[in-house]
């Protein structure tokens, strides 16, 4: 029985390499004989996260080849390859205002389409993740603040729909921005979805700027040169980052990731600092 890079091979007249990767997806590259140039294939678990990274490439450049499904139930893209250049650290404010315009972009160019994503209610999703999280004694902390929040389910609401008018990317991290022909530019878009458009904001801060205020000053500036609507109070701002922080501590409760956990500890830490305030 063939393996799915001998499959790939023999349908795409190819010899590829598998490109390793942090994702739950297998990526290979190498030329092939049937296109003729170097591709770019991926292969994923989810048939909607292909259509989502088809249609957002589709919208945003031409590298779109074409797409198949190969047994068992695995979902293949295949692209032009491109010649990724990784951003090299430390990340200066200069970067970060780039980083910032290369997101304002993204989020005014790229259209919902059909089948996209959107987020669903807030609330019924931090109940549920609060489920997959293990620890009781964190649980009951992470319910009382919860329990805050609820009290402003008004202006958080409100604050949600009004800067949801965007498609955003999902996974904003300094791991996908990348150099391609001289210019920084976002790729990985499987993640993509309509919310708002402070979301794409929260794990690149504290993972990538590690809260560094003047970064994130930088970023927002490049990020407003498309004059979009993203700022929220603050009652929200700091709800969606506890949001975010659930994500993470229910990422870490499945898949042990210290460093990843610690993220999601600090944007805890400045949740509870914003609720002593108050």
């Amino acid at each position: 029985m063939m393996n799915v890079k001998q499959i790939l091979d023999q349908q795409l007249v190819a010899d590829l390499k598998l490109i390793p990767h942090e994702s739950k997806n297998t990526s290979f590259s190498g030329f092939s004989y049937l296109y003729q140039q170097t591709i770019f294939v991926k292969v994923f678990q989810v048939k909607h996260k292909m259509e989502t990274e088809k249609k957002v490439n589709q919208q945003i450049n031409q590298r779109y080849l074409t797409d198949f499904v190969i047994e068992p139930a695995q979902y293949v893209l295949v692209m032009h390859n491109l010649d990724l250049e990784d951003i090299a650290r430390p990340i200066t404010p200069d970067l970060a205002s780039t980083m910032g315009e290369v997101l304002s972009d993204f989020h005014r160019e790229v259209k919902p389409f059909a089948g996209i994503n959107k987020e669903i209610d807030y609330w019924i999703m931090a109940n549920e993740t609060l489920t997959n999280i293990s620890a009781s004694s964190f649980i009951i902390h992470l319910q009382e603040i919860l329990s805050y929040f609820e009290l402003y389910a008004k202006t958080i609401e409100q604050d949600i729909n009004r800067t949801s008018k965007h498609v955003i990317h999902g996974d904003v991290g300094l791991r996908n921005y990348k150099i391609v022909a001289g210019r920084i530019c976002l790729i990985d878009f499987e993640k993509v979805k309509i919310g708002p458009v402070f979301l794409d904001f929260t794990k690149l801060f504290y993972q990538d700027f590690r809260n560094d205020q003047k970064l994130k000053k930088a970023f927002l500036r490049g990020y407003q040169s498309n004059q979009i609507d993203w700022q929220i109070s603050k009652v929200t701002e700091n709800f969606l980052l506890f949001i975010t922080a659930l994500g993470i501590f229910s990422y870490t409760s499945q898949i042990m990731d210290t460093n990843f956990e610690q993220v999601g500890m600090r944007m805890l830490a400045d949740v509870e600092q914003y609720l002593s305030q108050q």
